[in-house]
């Protein structure tokens, strides 16, 4: 599959949140006071709580997306986000509005605007220029996974359990073209509790090649067994 501007753009953003959504779940069900308590918590006294890197990833994916529609464009307008979700059912659906919000824009809408002028509006009200390759590589992207990574480490110094797989579930499940493979002898299951047999494929036998219907992608292909 050819790297193209969707595919670096809303797929990887999509992946994102659909990591920062399970991270979310896990963190929700890991104590009855988490609901609550971790959306204020912070990785360290001068960094923004768990809620705002939640929301600031909301917001960096919706102004890059948006920032490379063509003026042609007819669709929903950019969400006007109120930011002041302090629960983690909250933080979750914030997500859950986000990945809605990137899986109606369609790769359509992006294609060869690769090369094509754009701004992209800062935190500290400086103006980002480049075209949108540069500005979704340089900024959007990384900007992105910043927060993700910082959720991350949030939750897991809470004693949130989480390992790496958590974390590399929305990307592997969410690309298209990658594959799952266990060694001959091994034993499907899931990575770090994401459980593609469940969440990610459909009714798939326990050995033997099979398909995984993932969300917002179709199906693809996973060798096991």
């Amino acid at each position: 599959m050819p790297i193209t501007l969707p595919s670096i753009s809303t797929q990887t953003y999509l992946s994102a949140f659909l990591t920062l959504t399970h991270l979310l779940k896990k963190a929700l069900a890991s104590s009855p006071t988490a609901n609550t308590t971790l959306p204020s918590a912070r990785l360290a006294p001068d960094m923004i709580p768990l809620s705002k890197q939640i929301t600031k990833a909301s917001n960096v994916a919706t102004a890059a997306i948006y920032q490379l529609l063509p003026p042609s464009y007819i669709g929903p307008a950019a969400p006007k986000w109120q930011d002041d979700e302090s629960t983690l059912e909250e933080l979750i659906a914030r997500c859950d509005a986000t990945i809605a919000m990137l899986r109606g824009v369609r790769d359509e809408h992006l294609e060869g605007r690769e090369g094509e002028k754009v701004e992209m509006v800062l935190g500290n009200g400086k103006v980002l220029r480049g075209d949108g390759r540069s500005v979704t590589l340089g900024m959007g992207m990384p900007n992105v996974m910043f927060h993700v990574v910082i959720a991350y480490a949030i939750l897991r110094a809470r004693g949130v359990e989480l390992g790496k797989g958590d974390y590399l579930g929305g990307f592997v499940g969410g690309t298209e073209g990658l594959e799952v493979v266990v060694p001959e002898g091994g034993r499907w299951g899931s990575l770090a509790g994401w459980g593609w047999s469940v969440e990610w494929g459909r009714n798939l036998p326990p050995v033997g090649k099979g398909q995984c219907d993932v969300p917002g992608r179709g199906v693809g292909n996973f060798l096991y067994g």
